[in-house]
């Protein structure tokens, strides 16, 4: 079996002049992107002395994986099945047709025997059956405007590159019915066998194959030029962006050490936060790029779902948007987004986790959250009382309770220098909220009972991480720096903490200004302790339900040790969402502080805890804590939440 790639063509290397023409101008459109993304400047720059960091800093498999092959776009099963059908077809089309070039220029064997009836002939047929319908499910999807790519609005230019690619593929597959037909091949391309038997055969056939071959070959060569002027280009930006994106919510955005920096004038200031587009950094910009706008963050976004005005894909819109029509300048982006739809995220990353361009909308969020703050003094007036408390007092809350309260009737050893291997970090929830205190007794019941070296600092407040939230650097960092200086005197090197957002503040705010310590969240302590026979406990066989906090669990992947926790005191039924993909309790952002409308979060958070039949909801977070309280009061009057270190004690007394 044998097929000559140019069969009834003549001078069909001529085709090779029109794909240079197609390769200059997808070069050109690639060029566009880059240049946009590098802030609008007119050359083309590459970071040449920042290129071997940024290699090293790749995560190869996030790349392939994530990027290249687009792992997270069969979250959605459905769609995943059809996008995988259209990606993995046209790739095995574009191997057999790079395939067959080579036979044409180098001579090699794919064009007979076993490898061309059964990978060429036989393969491609099925490659292209794959494309057609894949291409099927996504035309008629969007044709009937399925409601999340639609809403707020769709992007322009989908339902072309799709016909396009259906257009290319049916071109080939009838170029390959006339072939067969008026050559008499016999070949295992069932798919140009179909198509051949419904063909005519004769001289007007030859004759409309050499068309439809140069005009195949055009139309393939065409939309290669299209793909960076379409949003095919994704197939570039998301590799890109998987390669090049970081983790949710600050490890690498640094706080602003204000100790270190040498202003002597106000125009000294480094830019806080982003109110135009060129405000935003390379990183933000090739997100705008790289979105699909195709709704998958808003079906998981607590706001979106509990009628709030925030939408990140609608907020990724207008950034895309204005990046694409070059509004660089144009200080009216704030406006158009809204305040009060920058103040209603809650940072949870629930849309980061699931984007399968791996977009990162909360970064953008928070950076024009960090303008209107610091630059226009601008934030809702429930969280402009919490900062004003964390100006005065040190702490959010606006509480007459004293500092050791919480404590009162137990026996605490204070953090001593050289000699306490341990500090627990107490933190403003537990400090100054009276469910909350319940936690730290727990604890510190369950460490003396352990008899693992600890102490606290009666005079710690909060890490200003309520600050860092809302979008206050200048706070979190007087903040920051007065905690940094206490530990150092005191040569603190390990922290416990009971509250997810301190531990992800002590982990990744604090290092940036000096702050380096070894922080453990209270789960991983117990499930430390429990591991290692410290405490024993005693299962009591209720049914309990864990909340994943979302600062613990998606941002720091801290998912099983809680977990192991509750398998050694209880049965565990886990809610429908879990994990990385759990329904946040409201309270981040700093909007534990703030007014909400609409639904309540933690009340429908509290609804998927109960329709669980469990006793009992479990998480490892104050503020989670206190909003499923809260939340839980709506349907029932039974004390439903309750902390891992409360089941513990509870557990150990048993």
């Amino acid at each position: 079996m044998q097929h000559e790639p140019y069969w009834n063509i003549k001078g069909g290397l001529l085709i090779d002049l029109v794909a240079l023409v197609a390769v200059g101008v997808f070069c050109y459109g690639v060029y566009r992107h880059w240049s946009k993304i590098r802030g609008g400047e007119e050359r083309l720059r590459i970071p040449w002395d920042k290129l071997a960091g940024w290699v090293e800093s790749v995560d190869v498999k996030r790349f392939l994986v994530g990027g290249v092959l687009g792992s997270r776009v069969y979250r959605d099963e459905l769609s995943g099945v059809f996008h995988g059908m259209v990606f993995w077809g046209m790739l095995i089309l574009f191997i057999g047709t790079l395939l067959v070039m080579g036979n044409v220029f180098l001579g090699l064997p794919v064009m007979s025997g076993g490898f061309y009836k059964w990978v060429i002939a036989f393969g491609m047929d099925v490659a292209g059956l794959a494309v057609l319908i894949g291409l099927g499910y996504l035309l008629f999807r969007r044709l009937r405007k399925y409601e999340r790519i639609v809403t707020p609005q769709s992007r322009t230019g989908f339902v072309a590159a799709e016909v396009f690619l259906l257009a290319v593929v049916l071109t080939g597959f009838l170029l390959e019915g006339l072939r067969i037909k008026n050559s008499g091949a016999m070949e295992t391309a069932f798919l140009g066998h179909l198509f051949a038997s419904i063909l005519p055969s004769g001289d007007f056939a030859l004759i409309l194959h050499r068309l439809l071959w140069w005009g195949h070959g055009i139309l393939a060569l065409s939309l290669i030029a299209y793909i960076p002027f379409s949003p095919l280009m994704h197939l570039l930006l998301v590799p890109v962006n998987a390669a090049a994106s970081e983790s949710y919510m600050g490890v690498s955005t640094e706080a602003l050490d204000m100790e270190s920096m040498d202003v002597e004038e106000e125009s000294d200031l480094p830019p806080l936060g982003a109110a135009k587009i060129r405000d935003f950094s390379e990183g933000r910009l090739l997100d705008f790029s790289a979105c699909l706008w195709c709704g998958r963050c808003q079906e998981v976004c607590p706001a979106t779902l509990t009628e709030k005005k925030l939408t990140p894909k609608g907020v990724m819109n207008v950034l895309a948007d204005w990046l694409e029509n070059n509004r660089m300048e144009d200080e009216g982006l704030l406006e158009q987004v809204g305040s009060d739809v920058i103040f209603e995220c809650r940072t949870c990353g629930a849309c980061a986790e699931v984007c399968p361009a791996f977009v990162n909308p909360i970064k953008s969020i928070w950076q024009m959250r960090r303008h209107l703050v610091m630059e226009q003094g601008e934030l809702p007036e429930t969280l402009g009382r919490a900062c004003k408390n964390m100006e005065a007092l040190l702490h959010p809350f606006s509480s007459s309770i004293s500092p050791s309260d919480w404590h009162k009737g137990l026996e605490v050893p204070a953090f001593l220098a050289n000699e306490t291997e341990y500090l627990l970090w107490i933190g403003c929830a537990v400090t100054y909220e009276d469910r909350a205190q319940a936690v730290g007794r727990a604890m510190v019941n369950i460490l003396n009972e352990a008899g693992v070296s600890y102490g606290i600092i009666e005079e710690a407040r909060c890490t200003g991480d309520p600050a860092k939230q809302m979008g206050d650097d200048y706070l979190f960092s007087m903040m920051a720096n007065s905690n940094i200086e206490m530990f150092n005197d005191l040569g603190v090197s390990k922290i416990i903490t009971m509250c997810s957002h301190c531990y992800n503040s002590f982990k990744h705010f604090y290092p940036p200004v000096g702050g380096n310590y070894e922080v453990i969240p209270h789960a991983v302590v117990l499930e430390d302790l429990i591991r290692k026979g410290k405490i024993r406990l005693n299962a009591s066989g209720s049914r309990v339900t864990y909340h994943d906090p979302c600062y613990l669990g998606r941002h720091n992947r801290i998912f099983e040790a809680p977990r192991h926790v509750l398998q050694a005191a209880a049965e565990i039924t886990e809610m429908g969402r879990t994990k990385e993909n759990s329904f946040c309790c409201g309270a981040g952002g700093g909007n534990y502080w703030g007014e909400e409308e609409g639904l309540r979060i933690n009340q429908t958070r509290a609804q998927e805890a109960l329709d669980t039949g469990a006793e009992r909801v479990v998480s490892s977070c104050p503020f989670c804590l206190l909003m499923l309280t809260e939340g839980s009061k709506n349907f029932t009057d039974e004390d439903f939440a309750m902390d891992i270190a409360e089941l513990v004690e509870q557990s150990m007394q048993a």
